[in-house]
């Protein structure tokens, strides 16, 4: 019987990518990627020095494999969570290969609330506040859902859709918290 419960309807998914959430970001790491392959060329086919200090080919080979190699991870990148009636399953891929499951049995309550992420995490990502030993998984913005555990400890998952999401748990069977009045 449980199996069924948790093959049933996905109630909520979402998946943000971290690269999109900050196109600034993105800009300069296209821009970055181009001027070093715009320099092994001026170099190697024009035979033109790339600056007044020219670097050499091979340096500039080096910091375009990077700047590539960074821009591809940022891009991968991704949060992405799925809800259904008993169970919230996530994971931040790459870093999260697999999917992290967490059942209703685990969850003594959750709520869907503004946060404070450069306050409370330093910002975004996998964070971890030392004060309160809150975990978050976010990408971008300051809303997201929070998992109170049996054991006492919580995760703050992000979301870019928290009415969706609230209204889904509200079909869920997660208890959800009403948020005080300080939170709203």
């Amino acid at each position: 019987m449980r199996s069924e419960v948790a093959e049933g309807k996905t109630l909520f998914s979402e998946s943000q990518n971290f690269l999109m959430a900050f196109p600034l970001l993105a800009i300069a790491m296209l821009f970055l990627n181009l001027l070093f392959l715009y320099g092994i060329i001026q170099q190697e086919i024009f035979e033109r020095p790339f600056g007044d200090q020219s670097i050499s080919t091979t340096g500039l080979i080096f910091l375009l494999v990077f700047t590539f190699i960074i821009t591809a991870f940022l891009y991968s990148l991704r949060l992405e969570m799925y809800l259904k009636k008993d169970r919230i399953r996530v994971r931040f891929f790459p870093v999260h290969r697999t999917f992290y499951e967490f059942t209703t049995d685990q969850v003594e309550h959750c709520s869907v609330k503004k946060y404070k992420p450069m306050r409370e995490f330093g910002g975004w990502g996998l964070r971890k506040n030392f004060r309160t030993s809150t975990k978050a998984w976010t990408v971008s913005g300051n809303t997201g859902l929070e998992l109170v555990f049996s054991e006492g400890h919580k995760l703050m998952i992000g979301t870019k859709k928290p009415v969706s999401l609230k209204k889904a748990i509200e079909q869920s069977d997660f208890p959800l918290q009403k948020p005080s009045e300080n939170e709203q």
